[in-house]
């Protein structure tokens, strides 16, 4: 396999929509300014995908808002038991020198992710990688592209299988999590035969 990306989304857990919860949240605030600094929490599920074919080779449920830096190896690790990954794409969520280095040691890849974590400065990034990555950004927005394979399984997932969760306990919603992604595999391959 050449190209692989990995990307983290929200999922709903509940089956009202989007706009309807935010206008009652919104009204909510204005009668108890108390509740301005609670933080909603959601299903959040990370992603890794094959750019050519869209199946996902590994995946990760976890609750959400949290950083998606943290998901990279575990992900990387289970995928790579399973084939070959020439090259990694991912957003800027996925960006550290650490996971550049770890992922050339430990599985022969390469990675791209744009090297714009941190504080804006005009001083260059301390780690070689994210330095190439910042410098020579023109010679892999190319190839980065394909990164947007990963968007596309997560549109086909939240379209086809929904994105409202139906469980209300965090390890079922885990499982349903885990379940659609199967399902969608299973519609990849059978619509390719």
């Amino acid at each position: 396999m050449k190209d692989a990306a990995v990307y983290s989304t929200g999922m709903e857990d509940r089956a009202t929509s989007h706009h309807f919860r935010k206008r009652k949240e919104e009204s909510q605030k204005l009668e108890n300014k108390a509740d301005k600094h609670k933080k909603s929490t959601f299903p959040k599920l990370a992603l890794l995908c094959d750019c050519r074919s869209h199946l996902t080779l590994s995946m990760m449920t976890d609750r959400g808002p949290c950083p998606d830096h943290k998901y990279f190896k575990p992900l990387m690790d289970h995928a790579s038991e399973m084939c070959f990954i020439a090259r990694v794409l991912g957003d800027a969520g996925f960006d550290s020198e650490e996971h550049h280095v770890w992922t050339r040691r430990e599985h022969g890849a390469k990675t791209i992710i744009p090297a714009t974590a941190g504080r804006p400065t005009n001083k260059p990034f301390k780690g070689a990688h994210r330095r190439e990555m910042k410098e020579n950004w023109d010679r892999y927005k190319k190839p980065y592209g394909q990164r947007w394979q990963v968007e596309t399984v997560n549109s086909m997932l939240k379209r086809m299988l929904g994105s409202a969760l139906r469980a209300i306990k965090p390890w079922n919603r885990k499982r349903e999590m885990m379940l659609r992604v199967l399902t969608l595999n299973i519609m990849i391959i059978a619509a390719a035969k």
